[in-house]
């Protein structure tokens, strides 16, 4: 689910089977973005909230970019991937598409949705078994639309292209071994935190790897790749970590198996909290461009519903 409201719209949009849904929560009144044969199984939103994406698995796939306002399709992709595409992401500019394939083995593409005269993906890279494991999210780096982070259940790529290369070069992080950590613990999402050259993954087990860039030889890796900082107990009732996200370049927001959404700054100290919403687990979360109000804000600390802005 996707907030596209602003001081102008009040809206929402989201998937059902194999149409995308622009609902107006005021109004009542819905636009379907349709053309998928299939279920869809991913849908994006720009920050800018101007453009949304669509795209399915299975035979005759497709991909899709729309103006959110007219609901009318600006670029279609066919068959995007064999099998269609499991995940995909927009980069902070609008301008790339990262996908990862639901085929067997994996695809991982990169698509310049702007350029009308390529009709097929910048970049593209088939992953191995032993790369990745079956691979689950693929994240850009807000900062650098060059750098992506894909993981799947215990290791995490760290992925950077050019426009002069035809695949991606990368390097695999994974907690080791020597970890200290339960063989149920598995990776959820990974992202990138703004201004900073730190990413962090969640885990099912309510912690955070924090993944840093390696600046001296260590005998472990290579200089300027990332590898593990350390690993923060966020949830202590082991509650999976479903979603991670960054808002306003300042806060890590979590949303937890066990209904619970919470903020924290780039040290992983906790901001503002919702705890007693009587949620289910926690399965997205989306801002709206409207800022919240400084009186929305302190309500968040109190534990009340601030909610009103996002």
């Amino acid at each position: 689910m996707h907030f596209l409201t602003d001081e102008n719209r009040h809206e929402i949009f989201y998937s059902a089977a194999h149409t995308g849904v622009i609902y107006d929560y005021i109004t009542k009144k819905q636009k379907l973005l349709q053309g998928h044969c299939n279920q869809i199984t991913s849908i994006l939103c720009s920050e800018d909230k101007e453009w949304v994406v669509t795209a399915d698995a299975g035979e005759d796939s497709m991909l899709v970019v729309w103006n959110s306002r007219s609901a009318t399709p600006v670029r279609t992709y066919l068959k995007p991937h064999p099998g269609g595409i499991k995940q995909m992401d927009l980069s902070a500019d609008n301008r790339y598409i990262a996908t990862l394939g639901a085929d067997v083995p994996q695809t991982c593409s990169l698509w310049d949705w702007t350029d009308q005269n390529k009709d097929g993906p910048q970049v593209s890279m088939k992953f191995g078994l032993q790369d990745i494991g079956n691979a689950h999210w693929i994240k850009f780096n807000p900062m650098d639309p060059h750098e992506l982070a894909c993981n799947g259940s215990s290791r995490v790529l760290f992925m950077k292209w050019s426009e002069k290369s035809e695949t991606f070069v990368y390097h695999a992080c994974s907690m080791g071994k020597g970890s200290d950590t339960k063989n149920e613990e598995t990776y959820t999402k990974t992202i990138f935190l703004p201004n900073t050259e730190k990413a962090v993954t969640g885990t099912t087990l309510g912690e955070i790897l924090v993944w840093e860039v390696s600046k001296i030889k260590t005998g472990i890796g290579q200089v300027g790749e990332k590898r593990l900082e350390k690993i923060v107990q966020l949830n202590i009732d082991c509650s999976a970590i479903n979603i991670l996200l960054t808002v306003d370049d300042t806060f890590l927001v979590c949303g937890n198996a066990d209904g619970t959404i919470r903020f924290y700054d780039f040290f992983f100290k906790a901001e503002a909290w919702f705890e007693d919403q009587q949620l289910s687990s926690v399965k997205s979360i989306s801002f709206s461009r409207k800022k919240a109000t400084v009186a929305a804000s302190e309500s968040i600390h109190e534990g009340k519903d601030g909610r009103a802005d996002s």
